[in-house]
């Protein structure tokens, strides 16, 4: 997901698709590093 949002990015246009914006980003990356997996964080830092 991470990478999607961020890397992935440059590939929209030759994809057709609309780039993501700023907005977007900032909550997907909240929700993401939100994420836990037992106990711990789902996105290593």
């Amino acid at each position: 997901m991470w990478w999607a949002v961020h890397d992935g990015q440059r590939l929209t246009r030759a994809l057709d698709y609309a780039p993501l914006p700023a907005t977007v980003v900032a909550e997907v990356e909240a929700k993401i590093r939100a994420l836990e997996a037992g106990d711990k964080p789902a996105l290593a830092r």
